[in-house]
């Protein structure tokens, strides 16, 4: 592989890197609140539930800032 091809962007490489790292992030999060979500009634299964996407979504952005270049 030559050197320009190595220093190219790619259009949707963000989405890749989300895409490879999601599962491990989600994985650790869900690990992380398993215990309270087996003891917790309807609503506040539904209101861990917001909370554990609100945390993931805080963590893939962490790891994968939207405004760098991939």
């Amino acid at each position: 592989m030559s050197e320009e091809a190595k220093m190219a962007f790619m259009a949707d490489g963000r989405e890749r890197h989300v895409k490879s790292i999601r599962r491990d992030i989600v994985r650790e999060i869900r690990a992380r609140h398993a215990q309270e979500l087996e003891r917790a009634s309807l609503f506040d299964r539904m209101r861990i539930e917001a909370r554990i996407r609100e945390e993931i979504r805080a963590a893939l952005v962490l790891a994968a800032p939207p405004e760098a270049l991939y």
